[in-house]
């Protein structure tokens, strides 16, 4: 209860034994009472439910990828598509600075285009057989993104 609602109960008590109200009264004002415990229940009830609702809705959420759920691989340009895959995922102490792991970088279009060009990146991110699957040590990238390599292989490998 409220500390209004405590006020009010004990300005009520101290009604009924001060003046000995009549029964009319007493039943008015447990009628009250009661009605304030339904909705404090109504309430709690409703509370709970928005929050269980929005629980819901929040876990639903729980490790998804906000990207869409289409994957486009018509027209997957080098500078829009492939380089920030390749960023994200080839960059992160592997194929960038003065010392890439296997002796290669991949900091720019002339860079990815030699691996392109001897089968080894697609063979890697795709993990077939006879390729160092990449990227390594780590969980393989999404399909999406894998398909978009592909694609864009599939489409000539333009530097645009």
């Amino acid at each position: 209860m409220t500390i209004r609602n405590v006020n009010y109960f004990r300005a009520c008590w101290e009604i009924l034994f001060r003046d000995k109200i009549s029964q009319q009264a007493l039943i008015s004002y447990y009628l009250h009472f009661k009605n304030m415990i339904m909705n404090t229940r109504f309430y709690l009830k409703a509370l709970l439910a928005v929050f269980l609702f929005s629980g819901l809705l929040l876990s639903s959420c729980k490790g998804e990828d906000p990207k869409p759920t289409t994957c486009d691989t018509t027209d997957v340009s080098f500078s829009g598509v492939i380089l920030p895959i390749i960023e994200q995922n080839c960059f992160n102490g592997c194929h960038s600075g003065s010392n890439p792991s296997g002796g290669f970088t991949l900091e720019n279009y002339a860079d990815v285009k030699v691996k392109v060009d001897d089968a080894r990146l697609g063979g890697a991110v795709q993990r077939k057989d006879d390729f160092v699957p990449m990227p390594l040590n780590m969980d393989p990238l999404p399909s999406c993104e894998v398909d978009q390599i592909v694609a864009w292989i599939d489409q000539g490998a333009k530097d645009n």
